[in-house]
């Protein structure tokens, strides 16, 4: 082979050289631009699950956290529960939700004396599709008008709902008067592992 021959292969190989390391360093160039979209796409994913999860248990603690009472006085008591303060004369307090207590909702309806029947019981607490751990009966301020009066509460319950109670279930059952039944409804809520039903009356 001449000495120009072999010039000219040595530089055809050298630029051989020359392109295949271009290509190499080409291919690393991407393979590592890849990796980065990939890893930027997978922390991306992450984050956004981690987001929707929160969004996702967010919810569910505002619609299914026990209601909370917020204040309350003479005739009158708030109660926040599923997202939404509501205020109530005499409420009905269960797990998941609040509603008004309407002493007339059957024919007769209850009044002071007998107080809190079997049936109110049954209408109001039992039938809820969450049964309740605690159950907590007010039987009044007392008179007086103010959150709490000397004298015993007016409404009459009876002691023997509290074995009623538990022949189906419930676990406690507490009688007190109003402010009391509060102040235990509170306690109880800030422990944060029981649910809990009450029957709230605001007045005498």
């Amino acid at each position: 082979m001449s000495i120009h021959n072999e010039a000219v292969f040595s530089i055809q190989n050298h630029r051989s050289i020359q392109n295949s390391m271009l290509r190499e360093n080409l291919v690393k160039r991407d393979c590592f631009f890849v990796a980065r979209v990939i890893a930027f796409a997978c922390r991306f994913f992450q984050w956004f699950s981690i987001f929707c999860q929160k969004i996702f248990n967010s919810s569910k603690t505002i619609t299914n956290q026990q209601p909370r009472i917020v204040n309350d006085g003479w005739g009158k008591i708030s109660v926040f529960s599923n997202g939404r303060k509501q205020e109530f004369k005499d409420v009905v307090i269960l797990p998941r939700s609040a509603m008004e207590w309407k002493w007339d909702w059957q024919t007769p309806s209850m009044s002071h004396c007998p107080g809190i029947r079997i049936v109110d019981l049954d209408h109001y607490i039992l039938a809820s599709p969450i049964m309740p751990d605690v159950v907590i009966l007010s039987c009044g301020r007392g008179h007086g008008g103010r959150r709490d009066n000397s004298g015993p509460g007016i409404l009459e319950v009876d002691s023997s709902l509290i074995s009623y109670l538990q022949s189906k279930g419930v676990s406690e059952v507490f009688i007190l008067k109003t402010a009391a039944a509060i102040d235990q409804y509170q306690k109880l809520c800030a422990f944060g592992n029981k649910k809990i039903a009450a029957l709230i009356h605001t007045t005498c």
